[in-house]
């Protein structure tokens, strides 16, 4: 950090990361800025590990070996007392990247109406952080998918402590969001679910002309459908007439001028952060009037036939993280 960091207006961005006061941040700007080179490099290489510890967001290196965290998505999720997020609530800078809270229904739901008001006035003029209540199996399958080091102990048992879901600074503005399109199976409902999550590469999932139910998709995606932002659309219609008509769709779909998905122009499609993109029915497979709408259209080669639907959006993800991780890698050379 320098005074180009300060000039840039990114303090509020580092003190989320540092969990510190911003002025504190600014202190320590300064600080960096105003210290003799010898003296800095020093201290580069003595506190190398240091401030690994210290921010505690997903890491931006490559193919770290020790840890399991990918690379810094569009959600942080941690976890907090219910006093800790009142006291959170003076301190707006956070409070704004604040998009999701899950409490377990066991808490005082008077108490949690007072202080989401208080989070939401705090937050305005910004959407309202939304509100998930779950029954005890599923309080305890969401505290499972906290990373680790952000688990609190005995938080099973307990009504006094929260899931919170951050959007991530570095992520303002970047949306993509997975559109699941009238599949018919819970598990693979679930199962593609459980995977965007885990890959922190989507803000939303969005539902079109499915029955599947809340409680079998938290049940199939195992407790990961509650950390990101679901919202269900009745038909494909009413989806067409929600998105913007300039937004870039990629459908997965079998068709004559589908790209290949290991191909380079597939590879440079899916790294764009501002993509819908559509995986369409187990035997149906994508609606015309989607496809229609879809710039491009993306298969993966097999021998003879179509693969499973949740198999094949995990191949499209192996490559929009590797896509992801090759444009960080050419913007660090």
């Amino acid at each position: 950090v320098g005074p180009s960091d300060i000039i840039s207006g990114k303090l509020e961005e580092y003190a989320f990361e540092l969990n510190m006061p911003v002025e504190n941040v600014s202190d320590l700007c300064i600080e960096l800025a105003t210290e003799d080179p010898s003296v800095e490099a020093s201290r580069e290489h003595q506190n190398e590990s240091e401030f690994s510890g210290i921010i505690t967001s997903r890491t931006e290196t490559p193919y770290k070996s020790t840890g399991r965290l990918a690379l810094q998505g569009v959600y942080d999720v941690h976890m907090c007392s219910i006093q800790e997020l009142w006291e959170q609530v003076t301190y707006p800078a956070k409070l704004k990247y604040l998009v999701r809270v899950i409490f377990p229904r066991t808490a005082d739901a008077g108490q949690i109406d007072s202080l989401m008001a208080a989070i939401n006035s705090s937050r305005y003029p910004l959407s309202p952080s939304t509100v998930c209540m779950l029954p005890q199996s599923g309080w305890k399958g969401v505290i499972r998918n906290v990373p680790k080091t952000r688990r609190v102990s005995n938080a099973e048992e307990s009504s006094c402590f929260a899931v919170t879901v951050y959007s991530t600074p570095s992520s303002s503005g970047k949306r993509r969001i997975l559109v699941l399109l009238g599949l018919k199976y819970p598990g693979n409902v679930g199962t593609i679910i459980r995977s965007a999550v885990q890959s922190n590469l989507f803000s939303s999932v969005y539902l079109v002309d499915t029955n599947v139910s809340d409680e079998d998709i938290n049940w199939y995606s195992l407790q990961n459908a509650p950390l990101i932002e679901i919202i269900r659309f009745q038909s494909t219609e009413s989806f067409l007439q929600h998105i913007p008509v300039q937004s870039r769709m990629i459908a997965l779909e079998l068709s004559p001028r589908s790209l290949n998905l290991y191909s380079p122009e597939a590879f440079e499609l899916l790294h764009d952060k501002h993509l819908y993109l559509v995986v369409g029915a187990e035997d149906t497979g994508t609606p015309i009037n989607v496809l229609e709408r879809c710039q491009n259209l993306i298969e993966i080669p097999s021998m003879s036939a179509s693969v499973n639907v949740s198999c094949a959006f995990a191949s499209v993800l192996s490559i929009i993280n590797i896509a992801d991780r090759f444009s960080l890698s050419e913007r660090r050379n």
